[in-house]
Formats: C-alpha cells, sequence, structure tokens
C-alpha cells in the first residue's frame, strides 16, 4: 500500500462527516461507533475495522468513493425519467445519442433541434446541479443516458410500482380480476391484465382499479387465456384464494358457461363470481383487430398512393371530421371492397357475414349517394373550419354563411349538371 502511495485523503472528512482519522494509529474510526458501540458487537455481528481496530484499506476506501459519487450522478437522471412517467409525456426526440451540449453556439445549426423531453429536462436540472453538468460534458463513455439505460430504469420503477400494487392487493382479502385481449399494431394479441379491489378501511375506503400488465397471448381459447391470467396473477405475486370477482366482455371464449374462462377460474377458485364489462364496447371501437389489419394492407399493397392511409370514423358532432371521412372512403373505396371480399372468404364467423353483406349493399346507388354527401359537405368545408376558429371574426362567418348559401342554391340550379358529374365519378367505382 505504501508503494502504491494511497494514504488517508483530508477531503474524506467532509464527504463522510462521521469518520475521523488517528494519527497514532495511521487510520480511519467511526468516532460514533467508537463512543456508542456496544462492547461485544450486536448480535453474531462482531466489532472490528473503524471501532475497535483503525481503517486502512484506502484502495477500498477510493471505491467505496466513487460508488457514492456514480450513485449521486444517477438519482437526477432517474428523477428526470420518473417526472416525465408521472406525466405521460414521451422521453425520445428527434435526436437520442451523443453528449449534451450546453453552448448553443456549439450546436451551429442545430441548437433548434429536439433532443426529446429527458435530455431538455436533464439539461434544464444540470443548470443548477455542477457535478450532474461536469458529468454530462466529460468525456466518459459510461453516463447513463442511453436509451437502453432509460429502458433498464423504467423497467426497474415498474418492477417496484408493481410490488406495490400487489401489497395493496394481498392486504385487501379479496379482489376482482379484470382482463380483456386485443390487437396491438403489430397485430399480436395481448391480454390487458387489471384488478379492482378496495383500500384502506372505514372512512379511508377507496375502490382502486389498477392495470397490472399486457400478456402476449398465441392462442385464445378459453382454456389457455384462464390458465394465462392465473399464471400471471400468481407471478406477480398475487394471492388468487382472494379472488371474489372477474369481469371480461361477452365473448364466448371469456363468458362461456363450459369452456369459458370465467367457467374455468371459478371452477378452482368458486367465489370469484363473474360479472360482464359492459364498457368493453370503448375498447371495441377504438383498437386495432385483425380484420383492420387486412384493410391496411390492402392500401399498403394498392396501385392508388392514396393521401389517407386509413378509414376515419363518421363523427356525429364535427361536420369537419364528417367531410374527411367520407372523401378518405371514396378514396379508399377499391381497397376497401379487396379487404372485404378477403374477409368474408377467410374468417369463418359473424365478420365474414358481415363483410359479404356490405359487399352487395355498396350498389350503384350507395355510390351515387355517397359521391352527393361528398360534394355537400365539401360546400360547407370552409364555414364548418371557420366555426372551429379559436379567433373567430363574425363578418367573415357570415359572408361565408352567405356564400355557402349561393353554392347550394346554384347547385340546386344546374342540378342535371352537377348530378351528371356526381354520376361519373360514382361511375369509376
Amino acid at each position: 500500500m505504501e508503494k502504491r502511495g494511497l494514504r488517508f485523503q483530508y477531503k474524506w472528512l467532509k464527504v463522510f462527516p462521521w469518520l475521523s482519522y488517528s494519527e497514532k494509529f495511521n487510520g480511519a474510526f467511526c468516532k460514533h461507533c467508537v463512543v456508542f458501540a456496544f462492547a461485544g458487537g450486536i448480535g453474531s455481528q462482531r466489532l472490528g475495522s473503524l471501532v475497535l481496530t483503525p481503517f486502512q484499506n484506502w484502495k477500498k476506501a477510493t471505491d467505496i468513493k466513487q460508488k457514492k459519487q456514480n450513485r449521486l450522478k444517477l438519482i437526477p437522471i432517474i428523477e428526470c425519467i420518473i417526472l416525465c412517467g408521472r406525466q405521460e409525456i414521451s422521453l425520445r426526440g428527434h435526436r437520442d445519442f451523443g453528449s449534451i451540449k450546453f453552448n448553443n453556439e456549439s450546436d451551429g445549426n442545430n441548437s433548434n433541434l429536439n433532443e426529446g423531453n429527458f435530455r431538455a429536462i436533464l439539461k434544464y436540472k444540470a443548470k443548477d446541479i455542477d457535478y450532474l453538468k461536469n458529468h454530462l460534458e466529460s468525456k466518459s463513455r459510461n453516463k447513463y443516458i442511453s436509451p437502453q439505460i432509460q429502458n433498464e430504469i423504467i423497467t426497474i420503477c415498474g418492477d417496484l410500482i408493481l410490488s406495490k400494487l400487489v401489497k395493496m392487493v394481498n392486504s385487501s382479502q379479496c379482489f376482482s380480476v379484470l382482463a380483456d385481449e386485443t390487437t396491438d399494431v403489430s397485430v399480436k394479441e395481448q391480454l390487458t391484465l387489471c384488478v379492482r379491489f378496495v383500500n384502506g378501511t372505514g372512512k379511508n375506503a377507496k375502490l382502486c382499479e389498477f392495470f397490472l400488465k399486457y400478456v402476449e397471448v398465441h392462442n385464445l381459447t378459453g382454456q389457455h387465456l384462464a390458465s394465462t391470467i392465473l399464471e400471471r396473477l400468481n407471478s406477480c405475486g398475487i394471492d388468487c384464494s382472494k379472488m371474489y370477482g372477474q369481469g371480461y366482455d361477452e365473448a364466448s371464449n371469456m363468458s362461456g358457461k363450459f369452456k369459458g374462462v370465467q367457467t374455468i377460474i371459478r371452477n378452482k377458485y368458486p367465489r370469484a363470481l363473474y360479472v360482464h364489462r359492459a364498457a368493453h364496447t370503448l375498447n371495441l371501437a377504438v383498437s386495432s383487430s385483425c380484420e383492420q389489419h387486412i384493410l391496411l394492407e390492402a392500401i399498403a399493397n394498392s396501385d392508388l398512393n392514396p393521401s389517407s392511409k386509413s378509414l376515419k370514423r363518421l363523427c356525429a358532432t364535427r361536420w369537419v371530421e364528417r367531410y374527411t371521412a367520407v372523401n378518405d372512403f371514396v378514396e379508399l373505396f377499391p381497397c376497401v371492397v379487396e379487404a372485404l371480399d378477403k374477409i368474408s372468404t377467410t374468417f369463418n364467423d359473424k365478420s365474414s357475414t358481415d363483410a359479404s353483406m356490405l359487399v352487395k349493399f355498396m350498389d350503384s346507388e350507395f355510390l351515387i349517394a355517397l359521391q352527393i354527401v361528398k360534394v355537400v359537405f365539401f360546400h360547407g368545408l370552409p364555414l364548418c373550419k371557420c366555426f372551429q376558429k379559436n379567433d373567430i371574426d363574425l363578418k367573415e362567418t357570415v359572408q361565408l354563411a352567405e356564400c355557402n348559401v349561393s353554392m347550394l342554391e346554384d347547385l340546386r340550379q344546374n342540378i342535371e349538371k352537377e348530378f351528371k358529374s356526381m354520376y361519373n365519378e360514382a361511375e369509376v367505382y
């Protein structure tokens, strides 16, 4: 140790307030432990270094200090990631690599590039923390800010949150499991697993419903889904013997009386009563499905090169959205027909029957009516957009309304010419 030139550092006394140095013993002691520690130690742990004998392993001391400094740098990085999570904002930007620069002039023309919320918040935070700023500006390769490190920290946070939720569920003595299957954007079947329980007692009791995790499934039979739900609950640490309720949709594989998920789980846990989740209609309205994937494939493989890449719902209140929905449908009509034909022959359920009926209903009368609706919505579009403005001008709005009336009157007076134009457009399809 003498040959390497390692010795006690005076600055350690500032870093560790409990530390003291003995020149007589040429070593370090814990001044609190020396005065107040029990002579025999605590339990099986005997007193030794820093208490009865001097600490002289300076190499280990520097390692401890380095670990403490690394942890100190990591804390604000973790705090920024947690902040983004709590505020439900994305971490990534257009540039998530390279060093974080604090001098805009060094960025040249790229000073306005969006580095993402995480890097922007961290950069702002570092202005008031010198050691963090020095760390981010250093040439060290281990800065703990890469997307991979971000994902690791997010995963750790998720595990910690899950463990707290599990503890709350088990302490509630009873809970209900809520599950629904949907297809994500990559056309993978996923099971959304949630729990519902009462937290607290008396006046402090509160009904809680929390999401646990997504589970990818490859088999949609009731037996497989029931096994998956129970396995995942057990893997989380939840005591399934406290399950008093089940909430799923009315699909036969979930609600079936013989082979449905609710029946299989109830055979094992008789107190877990099944209640239909009526709110699953919302999920059906917004989730991606296998049928929708067929339409997306038809659009992607089309030679039309349409401006729109998907269909939109016909909004009941916003007329601006109605025009967009109708216009996109007209533009994608060949792709829609192709997708419906494929659905009618691919599936052997209600969706195939519905697809066949829809194709038959798209006759000449339907196509002409579609063109008429498109023209009417188009004429009202400028006025609708004007109504959407925050700083709407009354004079401009009145003028647009009068212009709208004038265009509709002109449409009626020249109905034969206009209808022929609409008919020709419908005839293309």
